[in-house]
């Protein structure tokens, strides 16, 4: 096996919709908004479907129809993703949880929340919560409470629980950046958010009442780019080059893939049967010497069959939803868009930068990583410090 660093460079601005587009009907909504990152599931869609352009004995590109008899079962397998089963997508063998590499190549992903630097009381480091002491560290956690009344530290600050996260840019080869980019409010910043309103016409061009809309995109600073590590057990074809334009997302967004041999930064990263070991290396985390440690950070979007078999005993957590087309190649004839089943199941999982704090976080970081189909394509990663 070897690994690649498959970087795309949005050229414009991108809608990355999941379950959350503009839909007909009963399911019409008004106004929707861009997740932030690019899905696992739409990652590995691209990934195999460029895969298969790549090789003209297995597609025709004319047709949009995979040629029966070719070579596409092997090089990209016979099914995408399925939650109920652990196997590799042909020369695929896993991909990485996504993350940005700044313009000077330098990974970041997305921090767990902290609390404004001028707060008030943000210098309160330790607290008691059921009984367990939250200790010092680099990791700030704001909107606490206990007994209906605000912590306080002994200078009478205090967290005020109506006050929201920062959302912050991690790397372990540079400071924290913001988030988002506002030109004269943030000096540094990745995300510009872009809205968009207007009124969908109708066939007979007239004004739609019930096509108002609007939309909130995202755009990268200049340089930006997402990336992601592909584990692959056998080469590319050598028509797929080292660049080419792809579309992403609910709306077909283009971005620039190129991909390469890893640079000696992610050296650190081995891929393993079916998952990037020390992933969080990349981004200045060390692996716990002692499996005691109290914290348990989400590295990416994570899901579980069941409620975790120990509950925290403190948590700073959301959720997303996520669905995923279900493909198959039973009919090489068809379209490529034909092998496809109606979406999955809708699944709740755990939002990249969760954060939880239990005396057996090895135990709960041990249940993500045993969801081995979910690890394969970049999710359930976590590291306990």
């Amino acid at each position: 096996m070897h690994t690649k660093l498959v970087t795309l460079s949005p050229l414009g601005s991108y809608f990355f919709g999941g379950e959350n587009g503009f839909g007909q009907g009963v399911n019409q909504n008004y106004f929707v908004s861009s997740l932030h990152f690019p899905q696992q599931t739409s990652l590995l869609g691209m990934l195999r479907f460029e895969l298969l352009k790549s090789d003209g004995g297995s597609f025709d590109a004319s047709k949009g129809e995979v040629i029966p008899g070719g070579n596409a079962a092997k090089l990209i397998g016979t099914a995408g993703f399925d939650a109920d089963h652990d196997t590799g997508f042909g020369i695929i063998n896993c991909l990485s949880p996504v993350f940005l590499i700044s313009p000077d190549g330098i990974p970041f992903h997305y921090a767990p929340p902290v609390i404004p630097d001028n707060a008030q009381g943000a210098g309160l480091l330790k607290r008691t919560l059921t009984g367990h002491k939250l200790e010092a560290n680099n990791l700030l956690t704001g909107n606490v409470f206990k007994e209906g009344a605000l912590l306080s530290d002994n200078t009478g600050a205090v967290y005020d629980g109506k006050r929201p996260f920062k959302d912050l840019l991690r790397s372990g080869h540079h400071g924290d950046l913001p988030m988002f980019f506002e030109s004269g409010v943030t000096e540094n910043g990745v995300f510009i958010a872009e809205t968009t309103a207007g009124n969908r016409k109708n066939y007979d061009g007239g004004t739609d009442e019930s096509g108002f809309y609007k939309q909130n995109r995202y755009s990268l600073v200049e340089g930006w780019r997402f990336a992601v590590l592909l584990s692959l057990n056998d080469s590319l074809p050598a028509e797929f080059g080292t660049s080419r334009l792809v579309q992403l997302g609910a709306e077909k967004s283009t971005f620039l893939l190129e991909i390469s041999d890893l640079p000696d930064l992610y050296s650190v990263v081995p891929a393993g049967d079916n998952f990037f070991d020390d992933f969080g290396t990349l981004f200045g985390y060390q692996k716990d010497a002692d499996p005691k440690g109290e914290q348990l950070i989400l590295l990416s979007d994570a899901w579980l069959p069941g409620p975790m078999s120990i509950h925290p005993y403190f948590e700073v957590s959301s959720t997303v939803s996520f669905r995923h087309l279900t493909t198959h190649l039973t009919d090489p004839n068809q379209l490529w868009s034909g092998n496809s089943e109606p979406k999955s199941i809708r699944y709740n999982l755990y939002k990249r930068g969760s954060v939880f704090w239990s005396t057996q976080a090895d135990t709960i970081a041990n249940e993500f990583h045993s969801v081995r189909s979910f690890r394969r394509i970049g999710y359930n990663y976590c590291i306990t410090i």
